[in-house]
C-alpha cells in the first residue's frame, strides 16, 4: 500500500479505509497505555500468500515518540478487514455474517470466557472493533507463528489444549449463568457455513460435485460421495443428547498460531458455532493432518484433549460435572463425518499452492469462480502438477468411500 504524507507527522490511508488517524491514536492508547506523539503510521501487506477467505489482512505499522521526546518506538498490530474492492468475497463475508460473529465474540462473548477461566493464553487481544475492521495484537511480536499446512502431533496436542480452553470455559460460563450459548447469543452461534439456507450452500454443491467428477476419473465408485455429504447438515447442528459448547468453528492451520514452547493461541472467531466438543476437534484433525497420521494418534490425541479439559474444568469448579472419556469416544465416531466431509470439501482451496491461490483470487470473478463453479477441472490440473496435493485429495475421496456404509448408519 502506498503511503501518503502530509507534513504533519501521520500518514493518509487509501480513501475508504476502515482505519483511521483517530482509531490508530485509539489503538496505540490502549496498548501502551503511556503519553505518545504519533510519527507516522501505515498498513503493510501481511504475506504473499492467502491466509483467509473472510477478510483482508494487513499489518499496521505505527511510529510514536514516547513521552520522553527523544525515543521512536515502532509498533507493529494485524488488521482484518472487510475487502471491499471484491465484491464476491464481501457478498460471502456478509452473507455468512462473518464479521458480525467476530465482533460479537470479542465484545460480549470473550468478557464471560475470561470471567470464568481467567486465563487469556489462549486468544490474542483485541485493541479495537468496528463494524468493517478489527486491530489485534501482533502475535508475531510475542514469537508466535504459523506452521505448515499440516500439523505434527506436538502441533495438534498444543491446538487441543487450547481448544480444551475454550470448551471448558464455556461449560463454566453456562453453569454460572443458568442459560446456554444459544439462549445468551442465538443468532452469534447461529451456523453459517454447513446450514440448507446458507450463502455457502453453492459452495457446498460444487465441492461434492467435484468430489464425485474427481472419483470417476480416478476410477472410484463415488455413489455415495452425496449420501454422505449431506449427513454433515445434521451432524454439525446442536445436538439434542450431547453436550454443547462455544466451538471455534474453522480450525484450520492458519488460524492456530505457536511459540517456541508449543503454547497455541487461536485466532480468528468469524465461524462459530453452538456443538458438541468433538465437532471442533474432528475439522482440527481432518483438515490439517495426513490420513496415517490420524489413524495412529487420532485416539491418543482425543485422550489428551479429555485430560487437559477435565484439569481445567475441576481446577476451576470441582463441583462441575466431568465428562468422561468413553462418551467422548462415543461422541467423536457418532460425528466423525463432520470430519471426513470438511476435509473432502476443504482441501481443495486449503492445500492449493499459497501464492496460486492468492492470485486466483485477487478479483471478483476469480474467487467466484474458486469458490461457486465447477472446479473438478481446477481440481485435476493441479493434482497433475503437484503430486503431494494430489495425494491429499485422492486420500479424502478414498475414506468418504471406504467409510460410507458406517457413515450412512451413524
Amino acid at each position: 500500500m502506498n503511503e501518503n504524507m502530509n507534513g504533519k507527522g501521520k500518514s493518509k490511508f487509501s480513501d475508504g479505509d476502515p482505519i483511521t488517524r483517530e482509531d490508530v491514536e485509539y489503538v496505540v492508547k490502549v496498548a501502551c497505555d503511556s503519553n505518545f506523539k504519533i510519527v507516522n503510521y501505515h498498513l503493510r501487506t501481511l504475506s504473499a500468500e492467502k491466509l483467509g477467505f473472510l477478510g483482508a489482512h494487513r499489518h499496521l505499522i505505527v511510529e510514536i515518540l514516547q513521552e520522553n521526546g527523544c525515543t521512536v518506538r515502532t509498533q507493529s498490530y494485524f488488521v482484518k478487514s472487510i475487502p471491499y474492492g471484491i465484491e464476491s468475497q464481501v457478498s460471502i463475508i456478509e452473507g455468512c455474517r462473518a464479521f458480525y460473529k467476530e465482533i460479537h465474540f470479542y465484545e460480549k462473548i470473550l468478557p464471560e470466557l475470561m470471567n470464568s477461566l481467567k486465563d487469556k493464553s489462549w486468544v490474542a487481544q483485541c485493541f479495537l472493533i468496528k463494524k468493517d475492521a478489527m486491530v489485534f495484537e501482533d502475535l508475531k511480536l510475542k514469537n508466535f507463528t504459523l506452521k505448515g499446512k499440516l500439523l505434527d502431533v506436538s502441533d495438534l496436542k498444543a491446538a487441543l489444549s487450547a481448544f480444551a480452553k475454550l470448551h471448558a470455559s464455556s461449560m463454566l460460563v453456562e453453569k454460572r449463568l443458568g442459560k446456554t450459548f444459544l439462549e445468551l447469543y442465538p443468532r452469534v452461534v447461529e451456523e453459517n457455513i454447513f446450514s440448507r439456507s446458507s450463502v455457502f450452500r453453492d459452495w457446498f454443491e460444487s465441492g461434492v460435485s467435484a468430489a464425485s467428477t474427481i472419483a470417476q476419473h480416478l476410477g472410484l465408485d463415488g455413489s455415495t460421495i452425496r449420501r454422505v455429504c449431506d449427513r454433515i447438515f445434521d451432524k454439525i447442528s446442536i445436538s439434542a443428547n450431547r453436550k454443547n459448547v462455544l466451538c471455534h468453528g474453522d480450525p484450520k492451520s492458519y488460524n492456530l498460531m505457536f511459540d517456541d514452547s508449543q503454547k497455541c493461541v487461536l485466532v480468528d472467531f468469524q465461524l462459530i458455532r453452538y456443538a458438541p466438543v468433538s465437532v471442533d476437534i474432528l475439522q482440527l484433525l481432518y483438515i490439517n493432518t495426513v490420513r496415517n497420521l490420524r489413524n495412529k494418534y487420532e485416539f491418543d490425541l482425543l485422550k489428551h484433549y479429555h485430560r487437559e479439559l477435565c484439569t481445567i474444568l475441576k481446577s476451576r469448579d470441582e463441583k462441575i460435572p466431568l465428562p468422561k472419556y468413553n462418551e467422548l469416544l462415543e461422541e467423536f465416531e457418532e460425528l466423525r463425518v463432520v470430519g471426513v466431509v470438511t476435509n473432502l470439501l476443504y482441501t481443495p482451496s486449503n492445500m492449493m499452492e499459497g501464492k496460486e491461490c492468492s492470485k486466483m483470487t485477487e478479483d471478483s470473478e476469480g474467487f467466484s469462480k474458486l469458490f461457486f463453479s465447477d472446479r473438478s477441472q481446477m481440481i485435476l490440473d493441479m493434482m497433475e502438477r503437484d503430486s503431494n496435493y494430489r495425494d491429499l485429495i485422492i486420500e479424502g475421496i478414498e475414506e468418504i468411500i471406504e467409510r460410507s456404509d458406517q457413515l450412512l448408519k451413524l
